[in-house]
């Protein structure tokens, strides 16, 4: 074997070495953003209307499960604002995050 041939067999491993180590991590990385976008799907909003973004469609009643709420301002929409709550199970967290147990609009006010 001649010092030329070993030089070309060592490249073509560094080269394939490489190539593999870029389509690893192109491939980690697409596969890391698909599992983000499935966070972000499963925390998306389920229901947009009179200035709120809620988990859930509005509701009038929650039942006896509802523990805590977490309620805001919404948006100003047509000279018109409402309050726009979520309503979380005990155990949960009451931060406003979605899922939530269910979701209302309450007192409508001008703005």
């Amino acid at each position: 074997m001649s010092l030329e041939n070993l030089a070309k067999n060592v490249g073509g491993v560094v080269d394939r070495r490489r190539f593999l180590t870029r389509a690893g991590a192109l491939g980690l990385g697409a596969l890391g953003f698909l599992g983000l976008q499935a966070v972000f799907a499963t925390k998306a909003e389920a229901w947009v209307g009179l200035g709120c973004t809620l988990c859930n469609p509005p509701t009038t009643s929650c039942g006896p499960q509802l523990e805590c709420a977490w309620c805001w301002a919404g948006n100003c929409v047509n000279g018109i604002r409402y309050n726009c709550c979520e309503g979380y199970r005990a155990g949960a967290s009451c931060a406003g995050h979605c899922p939530a147990m269910c979701s209302w609009v309450t007192n409508r006010r001008g703005c």
